[in-house]
């Protein structure tokens, strides 16, 4: 608050929701989606793809392989990869979109800093629940295939 305020050269008010509230939750989904967002568009399709298969599906390296035709080596490899831009990704924006040393311990709280099975079932948790959340709703998707259908509008 201190800080806000300092930046916004007023005064600014306690925050209206309490802490460990669902706003909290969500701030902390947005920044999770937000390093996501960042190393999916910083990443080679396939390998973000594989990685998406692996925490919302979930389905076995061999398994992944195999429906996109690559060895079990390279399904690991990129695994591996896409892991580590999401770790560093997430350490980045939480450092940057937090204000208090209780958001910047976020990672440990929500298990982000554990093994990598760990991390990926959170992660995956998160990013199912942010993509669901991004989806358009019913009346909005209608709109939508109206106006991109050919003499819609």
């Amino acid at each position: 608050i201190e800080y806000l305020s300092r930046l916004f050269g007023r005064e600014v008010p306690e925050p209206l929701a309490p802490a460990g509230s669902g706003l909290e939750k969500q701030v902390f989904r947005a920044k999770v989606y937000r390093a996501m967002k960042l190393v999916e568009k910083q990443s080679d399709f396939l390998e973000f793809e594989v990685y998406k298969m692996k925490i919302c599906r979930p389905m076995k390296s061999i398994e992944i392989a195999a429906s996109v035709g690559v060895s079990e080596a390279s399904v690991s490899r990129y695994l591996r990869r896409i892991r580590k831009r999401l770790q560093d990704a997430l350490r980045d924006v939480v450092r940057e979109y937090s204000w208090t040393p209780e958001e910047a311990a976020e990672i440990k709280d929500h298990g982000l800093d554990a093994d990598q099975d760990l991390f990926d079932s959170a992660l995956g948790d998160i990013y199912a629940s942010m993509e669901e959340d991004h989806k358009p709703s019913g009346e909005l998707s209608k709109t939508a295939k109206k106006l991109s259908s050919p003499g819609g509008g």
